[in-house]
């Protein structure tokens, strides 16, 4: 678009997408920018709340800051003077226990596989490894130019590679964060270069580690490559990390109120976006009274498909309907309630995830078409004087649910398992996300994002978001940042 700096610029969405891009808009030199967010509140899926009667922070969407690979929102909190605590070491619980004294942890980490299985398991590390470093491209913001030989789901390469072991590591990392299947839902599989892109270089490892799924069996491998392993993956601490006190969106915040060239309205609805040649004209809402406004660029940094655009009032346009109409979400659910079942522990709980013999197939219960969804939980690290902790239950359900049939499966649920009655009404908070935008394999092959690509900027509009790097805040600010530089600079 050149380097007038004086052009107005107008983003739509105050979430990680359209915060970040306002700041590194500024930092380029931008000095008339306007964000509109239809909610209340900043953030977006980083929302973080706060209770006067229990002293931790309770994150409603994104939570993970990693030790690696996280150099954007580790430079954000370090401008800010904002630090991160070790997240909660992570228990995966065989549900099938009613009583938490009898739970205990049956995951990939503690299946009795032998050593040939075990070294087995880390050649398909190697195998994804090598993998990676052949499309190091991904490593880059954006899926560009993906080769036919990925655009396929992460299921069809383990079949192509007689993958096993990694692919039911994988189910703690990918399936229990609500990105999709992995092998045993054949028409909601998660494509590769996704799984490529989140579990990348400079995460596999450490995630791995952080989930302990090399810790216990490294010490089964030749010292020389353990060590290494463990160099990669251990440091000091957990390598995931959450931000301490204030929460993403305390984070989110912080950057916005930092903005020296930047209007946030809040509470604005969004009628009507009507795009020229030379302008975008759009007219909103906010507090009863109605708005009509011209900008010379606009950037949508909100969840793009194309019931999300035409409800904003967007001129969609034949080749715009074409690509988003083809853009799917994954159904997800937070909720925050007082337990006493948990409260003297600190843990990542991640229920209904349960392997018999892991050489063979696994017994799952992962996210029923119209039942109980997968969930687990974070008991909060500190607890009131009652005894209780504060919970954050994550959900996910394959069909759309409402949020009160989550509290009612919630409610449900809790007898089963613990023995803990608590009444719909003890539910502090519950949220319904659409996470994980993303399109299937068949539409990457079919060269989806080379055609976004040849979008950006037409009709004076640019597409920002998790849609183009992945549904983590680290990629998304990525994002952010590699839009400004390509397209404003």
């Amino acid at each position: 678009m050149g380097t007038n700096k004086d052009a107005s610029i107008v983003i739509i969405g105050a979430g990680c997408a359209g915060i970040t891009s306002a700041r590194y808009l500024e930092d380029a030199g931008y000095t008339n920018i306007t964000i509109l967010e239809k909610s209340a509140f900043l953030g977006g899926c980083c929302k973080s709340l706060h209770y006067d009667d229990y002293p931790d922070v309770y994150e409603m969407g994104a939570i993970e800051v990693g030790k690696i690979g996280y150099d954007h929102i580790t430079a954000f909190l370090d401008e800010f003077g904002l630090s991160c605590e070790d997240m909660p070491s992570v228990e995966l619980m065989d549900p099938e226990h009613g009583n938490p004294d009898l739970w205990k942890p049956d995951s990939f980490k503690t299946s009795s596989l032998s050593i040939l299985e075990r070294i087995r398991y880390y050649e398909e590390i190697v195998l994804y490894g090598l993998l990676l470093v052949e499309h190091l491209d991904l490593v880059k913001p954006g899926f560009n130019k993906l080769p036919d030989s990925i655009c396929i789901s992460f299921a069809e390469w383990c079949k192509q590679h007689d993958i096993k072991f990694l692919q039911r590591a994988f189910f703690s990392l990918i399936t229990a964060y609500g990105y999709g299947y992995l092998g045993f839902d054949e028409d909601d599989l998660i494509p590769l270069p996704y799984v490529m892109k989140y579990l990348g270089p400079t995460e596999l490892l450490p995630r791995l580690s952080a989930k302990g799924l090399i810790d216990e069996i490294d010490h089964h491998l030749p010292d020389l490559v353990a060590a290494g392993l463990g160099a990669l993956t251990r440091g000091e601490g957990n390598m995931l990390t959450r931000i301490k006190d204030v929460g993403f969106q305390g984070l989110m915040d912080r950057i916005a109120k930092a903005l020296k060239h930047t209007t946030i309205k809040t509470s604005a609805q969004i009628t009507s976006i009507k795009r020229t040649t030379e302008s975008v004209q759009l007219s909103y809402t906010q507090g009863g009274v109605t708005t009509e406004a011209q900008f010379d660029k606009m950037i949508i940094s909100f969840h793009q498909n194309l019931d999300n655009l035409e409800k904003c009032g967007l001129d969609v346009r034949e080749d715009e309907s074409d690509l988003f109409k083809n853009v799917k979400f994954r159904n997800y659910y937070t909720m925050t309630v007082p337990v006493s079942a948990f409260a003297k522990n600190s843990h990542v709980y991640e229920e209904n995830l349960h392997y018999s013999d892991i050489a063979k197939e696994p017994v799952l219960n992962l996210c029923p078409k119209c039942d109980f969804p997968f969930q687990f939980f974070i008991p909060a690290n500190k607890q009131n004087p009652d005894d209780k902790a504060m919970a954050v239950f994550y959900s996910y359900a394959k069909e759309s649910v409402t949020v009160d049939q989550i509290k009612d499966n919630l409610v449900k649920n809790l007898k089963e398992m613990v023995n803990e009655d608590i009444q719909v009404t003890d539910i502090r908070e519950g949220i319904g996300w659409q996470y994980f935008a993303h399109v299937d394999a068949c539409h990457l092959k079919e060269g989806w994002y080379d055609k976004v690509n040849a979008i950006q900027g037409k009709n004076n509009t640019y597409w920002a978001g998790s849609l183009f790097n992945f549904e983590l805040t680290e990629r998304t600010a990525a994002f952010s940042d590699y839009l400004v530089k390509t397209y404003f600079t």
